[in-house]
């Protein structure tokens, strides 16, 4: 290979993997500091529960019985680790973008592009799946109350062509909460602010609804399928715990964000944590586990007890959670873009800031147009299914992000070496319990053990330090 070749993939290589580090801006350019710490807590509660309360919380309970309760602790144990990294990095780097921004400050320009296209992939078409469902719990209360909305408002299926649908209402809701957005982060958060109390309260009178008609002889058996229906329950709901990525993305417009946002991730991960808890023990009180219908589980379980004005209080619950979270799924990609825009990896244009508002309106216009285009043309809750990929690059990300600040710069190749068997570890011991368990058990023990052995040889070689 020649000099030249050479020296060219030097250079490849070093720009690849070169962090950036973070600079003084004008005051033009950054965003305005509003946000305390209840308004961090209630984006954080609004971005993760949404209508899946009212149905993921059945289907888990199909899964492992009232036992499903602990999934959900066991879940949101899991997450609260990753809360702590996400919380760690966003009052330590208080700027927007995430994943991306700590990728590139840690990593290099590659990983952080990686990351910032897979957040940004997940958020658009999240964004268009909510938008739909949004509109389908719509129709639904419209109906509740007397109002019949035309078929073609909603959903029309093209016949021949499968993952073609055309919707109207859904980029009009796109664009509604686009216009929330751009007149500021004030307005915005009172917006939230206001549905999500409404959503908590919505919940609470659900739960309340259902202590009315307890029966304890429906949470014996408590758990039917042992451990192993604890444990893929509680893998299933994992991803209910997703909001404190979208608070991360509050770190330039929070006042104190070194206090404000530790506590907003931490105590909306744990009002989150209660809320799935309450609803899945009324639930699985109010119906014997293996009565639920996973359909509409709470809907069902409360007519056969009479209660029919429980469907319109749901659907309504539905519509204003799956409002909450396209707001604050919209107000986070706009900073994503911002950050990846202010990197010049984007046009500049996407880093303008109002000198009014205070909020990135070019980017934030630009995720309507993505998100709305979805939404209009494309069945994408197919695609949905598949999103979760993104979000766990995120927290991988994060995560070893944390490691590789705390650890001394002479031992991050031996660090590299530990993250790469921890992943590659983990992700034996997933496919492994999911697909395998049954016919080869020590499979999954021979992964875990390997696991915990990384973990054990990573905290007595390498040296740590606090931040």
């Amino acid at each position: 290979m020649s000099s030249h070749n050479t020296s060219f993939i030097y250079k490849l290589y070093k720009t690849a993997f070169t962090t950036k580090k973070l600079i003084q801006r004008n005051e033009s350019e950054n965003l305005i500091r509003k946000l305390n710490k209840f308004d961090l807590t209630l984006l954080g509660v609004g971005a993760s529960i949404g209508a899946g309360i009212f149905v993921l919380t059945g289907i888990a309970a199909k899964m492992a019985g009232p036992a499903v309760c602990f999934s959900f602790l066991i879940a949101a144990a899991m997450c609260i680790l990753n809360a702590f990294a996400y919380a760690e990095l966003s009052s330590r780097f208080p700027e927007s973008g995430s994943a991306y921004l700590y990728a590139y400050l840690v990593f290099g320009e590659v990983v952080a592009i990686i990351a910032g296209v897979n957040l940004l992939i997940d958020y658009h078409v999240g964004a268009a799946s909510i938008a739909r469902s949004l509109i389908s719990y719509f129709a639904q209360l419209c109906k509740d109350i007397g109002i019949h909305l035309p078929q073609f408002l909603i959903s029309s299926p093209i016949l021949s062509m499968p993952f073609i649908s055309i919707s109207i209402l859904a980029p009009v809701i796109l664009l509604l909460i686009t216009c929330i957005l751009v007149r500021g982060v004030s307005e915005s958060t009172k917006v939230s602010n206001a549905l999500t109390t409404l959503k908590i309260f919505i919940v609470l009178l659900v739960i309340i609804a259902g202590m009315t008609l307890a029966d304890s002889k429906n949470l014996k058996p408590f758990a039917p399928k042992g451990s192993d229906g604890i444990i893929e329950a509680s893998a299933y709901v994992f991803f209910a715990y997703i909001g404190f990525d979208a608070v991360s993305n509050t770190a330039e417009e929070c006042i104190e964000p070194q206090k404000d946002l530790p506590f907003g991730i931490i105590l909306s991960l744990l009002l989150c944590s209660l809320l799935y808890m309450g609803v899945t023990l009324t639930l699985c009180s109010v119906v014997s586990y293996t009565a639920i219908d996973e359909n509409a589980p709470l809907t069902t379980a409360f007519k056969g007890h009479g209660m029919h004005w429980i469907e319109l209080v749901i659907d309504l619950g539905a519509v204003i959670g799956l409002s909450t979270t396209l707001l604050v799924g919209l107000y986070s990609q706009a900073r994503i873009y911002l950050g990846i825009a202010r990197d010049g990896l984007l046009p500049k244009q996407l880093a303008l800031v109002d000198s009014k508002s205070g909020t990135p309106y070019m980017a934030q216009m630009l995720c309507f147009a993505i998100a709305g285009a979805l939404s209009a043309f494309f069945d994408v809750k197919r695609l949905s299914s598949v999103l979760s990929i993104g979000i766990m690059f995120a927290y991988t990300i994060v995560c070893a992000a944390v490691l590789k600040l705390r650890v001394d710069k002479k031992e991050t190749n031996t660090l590299s070496i530990y993250l790469f068997l921890l992943v590659v570890f983990s992700a034996g011991a997933g496919f492994s319990f999911k697909y395998n368990r049954a016919a080869h058990p020590f499979i999954v023990i021979l992964f875990s053990l390997l696991v915990l052995a990384t973990l054990f040889l990573l905290c007595i070689r390498l040296t740590f330090h606090m931040p």
